[in-house]
């Protein structure tokens, strides 16, 4: 198993299929152009003509681990605000909640 993802499993299997026939990695690669970013076909390319396959891979792999981080890192700053705000609005209303009809009842004792 190469993804957890059904879909990614479907287009990695066409690949392997793509270069049993013979293709190059490239051209296995080009099959799936529409799901990998040009930057993933380009590198590749590169590096067959390099020779270097396996440490571009590496290098292609260790790149969106790190773009994944960063996406992730933002998306909990975005959300840690939100949250602390949210959290502030609810202790608010049960503050609210419990003094506005103390203070009612003792408004109506006057």
């Amino acid at each position: 198993e190469v993804s957890e993802n059904a879909y990614m499993e479907k287009v990695f299997s066409r690949i392997g299929k793509a270069l049993i026939s013979g293709k190059t990695i490239t051209q296995a690669f080009l099959l799936e152009s529409q799901v990998f970013p040009s930057l993933v076909l380009t590198v590749i390319n590169a590096g067959e003509e390099s020779g270097e396959v396996d440490y571009i891979l590496y290098t292609l792999a260790d790149y969106f681990e790190n773009r994944l981080d960063y996406s992730l890192n933002n998306i909990a700053a975005i959300i840690e605000p939100v949250m602390i705000f949210l959290m502030g609005l609810s202790v608010t209303v049960m503050v609210l909640a419990l003094f506005i009809p103390l203070y009612n009842m003792i408004g109506g004792m006057a």
